[in-house]
């Protein structure tokens, strides 16, 4: 039977489709290198960052807010106006090393940060001393602060190998849950009782509760034989939880008395699972093919729709039911952006790529149902930034690419109410982040990677899309499928 292949050309030829034109972008730099790797918004258009650096000027204006790392490098968290302009910037510094994964803010404002830390930790950024120290390699943490970057608390909790802190959300109690992976046997209860959990392969994934004062609630842990890892979660209105995992070879999700079974021939695939406030078992999908497939965020809207996106190489199918949505990479990596219901059903998938690595890391929903998402594409010796822009059918509205020349990547997507985006990221030598101005805009690196945060404003006149990535792919077949359809 023939291939029925479904091609979709998007052409973008209207000033109007992307309508957001730069209103700012700032950069942070030093002697050294400054990395980016979460931002958050507050209510009020107040920017938080973090990630690591040595030695930065944290403030971008005509002022000076110079920070010096004890190590070769520590974790910074920073506060900026929407307008760009400088509040604080505050340092946790450790004995050897610590690498800051997320911050998001709960339902009271204050800042949540996660990650990993390796030996002894100050994480009071302040005069006093809130010491952890890990029980092996790396551990996991959780931090706490005020919205003035002030401690409240902090917990880890690992074993002899390591382990990681991948993401954060809260309920509207405030209560934590936290998702990453660990190896070995490790104690979740961070207080005077033990909740050990131990890992049936490298790696597991686990889930984990705990109190807004970081009281241990409950934790359960998922996996197989081979390698398991806990990438992200969200929570729905009735506090269920969905999770998104990488896993390999055969894996349980179901981390009850009962097992679901997930299997991968080869490479790696994604699971997207769902389960309740106590962290019981509902239901569990596999995502994917032959090749590795990852995901860089996830996201619920309002009906309960579930939004995915990272990257895959090969072959993924990105239908977890009876029937076949396969997708075909380019190129060594390409990016993907797939719906699914509440239940796990698939609604769409799309991809987006060339021939080199192309990488999504942060997906976010608009109040306007637009979907947005950033990275790094033709990553091979150098990397462009990109912004992605679809809506909740799955079509593509606009792209825009910053970059060519240097190392540069997108690290995280926010919007406001108003439709305006806010882009951090990372870059070196000169970055235009605004290319679709007829001037542009250029940021020039002060170290050999400097971090950035702009602002693009939603307007009448909008921006051009430059797009280079015209073709998504969709390849259907009926199940069970001995041939391809026609």
């Amino acid at each position: 039977m023939k291939k029925i292949k479904i091609f979709i050309l998007f052409v973008l030829a209207s000033p109007f489709i992307f309508s957001q034109d730069l209103d700012w972008a700032k950069n942070i730099g030093g002697s050294s290198a400054v990395f980016c790797k979460s931002m958050v918004l507050d209510v009020a258009g107040n920017i938080y960052v973090t990630g690591t650096y040595s030695v930065a000027d944290f403030d971008p204006g005509p002022g000076t807010a110079n920070l010096t790392s004890v190590n070769p490098h520590d974790v910074f968290i920073a506060k900026y106006d929407n307008s760009g302009n400088y509040i604080w910037a505050k340092s946790i510094v450790g004995t050897y090393g610590e690498e800051a994964v997320g911050i998001k803010l709960d339902p009271f404002g204050n800042i949540y940060l996660i990650g990993n830390f390796y030996n002894t930790t100050d994480f009071d950024p302040g005069v006093g001393i809130a010491n952890l120290s890990s029980n092996g390699q790396e551990d996991a943490f959780i931090a706490k602060y005020t919205n003035s970057g002030n401690y409240i608390w902090a917990k880890s909790f690992g074993s002899s190998g390591q382990d990681y802190c991948q993401d954060v959300e809260f309920d509207a109690s405030g209560n934590v849950y936290v998702v990453g992976s660990f190896e070995g046997t490790t104690d979740f209860d961070p207080g005077a009782g033990s909740a050990n959990l131990t890992s049936a392969g490298n790696w597991d994934v686990y889930m984990a509760k705990y109190d807004l004062n970081g009281n241990y609630n409950w934790a359960t842990n998922m996996g197989g034989a081979s390698i398991d890892f806990g990438l992200g979660l969200e929570l729905d209105g009735f506090g269920n939880i969905y999770l998104d995992a990488y896993f390999s070879g055969t894996s349980d999700f179901d981390p009850g008395p009962s097992s679901f079974n997930l299997s991968v021939g080869s490479g790696a695939n994604t699971c997207i699972a769902k389960y309740n406030n106590s962290g019981n078992f509902i239901w569990a999908k596999a995502i994917g093919g032959n090749g590795t497939d990852l995901t860089g965020d996830i996201k619920l809207d309002q009906s309960g729709n579930i939004y995915l996106a990272g990257f895959f190489s090969q072959t993924g199918d990105f239908d977890p039911g009876v029937n076949v949505a396969n997708l075909t990479s380019a190129g060594n990596d390409d990016i993907f952006i797939a719906k699914y219901d509440s239940g796990g059903n698939y609604i769409w998938a799309k991809k987006n790529g060339g021939i080199n690595y192309d990488q999504c890391f942060s997906l976010v929903l608009s109040p306007n149902k637009n979907i947005y998402l950033t990275g790094r594409k033709n990553f091979n010796s150098a990397a462009d930034i990109f912004i992605l822009k679809y809506d909740t059918l799955g079509n593509s509205l606009a792209e825009m690419d910053m970059g060519y020349a240097d190392y540069n990547e997108g690290t995280s997507i926010q919007i406001d109410a108003s439709e305006n985006i806010y882009l951090s990221g990372i870059f070196s030598g000169t970055l235009n982040i605004d290319p679709n101005a007829a001037a542009g805009t250029s940021l020039t690196a002060i170290g050999y990677v400097d971090m950035f945060i702009a602002k693009y404003k939603t307007t009448a006149t909008g921006i051009k899309d430059n797009n280079r990535d015209q073709f998504s792919e969709a390849v259907i077949y009926p199940n069970p499928a001995k041939s391809n359809f026609g």
